[in-house]
């Protein structure tokens, strides 16, 4: 009799761990993002969109409006920005990933024109892990400033990786409107920093 209530006992403890640990994993892992088949749908979307608009020297990427987004029309929340950001790095677009910053945050990732090309393809790697990314989980959002007119978003994600122990970074985005009076969000934190927080 003792037996079989201190059998039942270590059952309900291992049932209540397990659900722990899954209700624990939930909350650490984010809201995932499925990225792996929106890169399949923006990959074709892509190149079917942009057979003849390839940057071609480091010159047209420096001067290229940052705020002339492929996003679509849909991106309003500030973490749309970053599932597309990842969206774009998994399906190996480079522009349309740096496309998701600010002109300061990229000149702020590459001070020297000249090795941009290169850079930002290292960087992209560096992020995927050659090819390893296979999601993205959104964690929670802050807002860092509450100005209207230049709100700010801290954005937590989980980076998660086919092999490799998963990544928590933070991003902060800003709200910026065009002349259109669109509303959309870019990134603002820096390749660099984002490259730091990974290592």
């Amino acid at each position: 009799m003792k037996r079989k209530v201190l059998f039942r006992a270590i059952l309900g403890v291992i049932a209540l761990g397990a659900i722990a640990l899954i209700v624990w994993n939930s909350l650490i892992s984010g809201e995932k993002q499925y990225i792996e088949e929106r890169a399949e749908e923006y990959k074709a979307d892509y190149q079917s969109a942009n057979k003849n608009t390839k940057l071609v020297n480091d010159e047209q990427i420096t001067e290229r409006n940052p705020y002339e987004e492929k996003h679509d029309d849909a991106v309003t929340y500030p973490e749309d920005t970053i599932t597309y950001m990842f969206t774009a790095a998994k399906a190996n677009d480079v522009e349309g990933f740096y496309n998701s910053f600010t002109a300061d945050a990229l000149y702020k990732s590459f001070p020297d024109p000249t090795k941009m090309r290169d850079q930002m393809n290292e960087y992209l790697q560096f992020i995927l892990q050659d090819g390893k990314l296979k999601d993205i989980g959104l964690i929670r959002k802050k807002v860092t400033n509450p100005d209207p007119m230049a709100m700010r978003v801290m954005v937590s994600a989980s980076l998660h990786y086919d092999g490799l122990s998963r990544k928590e970074i933070s991003i902060e985005v800003e709200r910026f409107g065009d002349q259109h009076g669109s509303q959309g969000w870019l990134v603002i934190t820096s390749i660099t920093d984002i490259i730091s927080q990974l290592k």
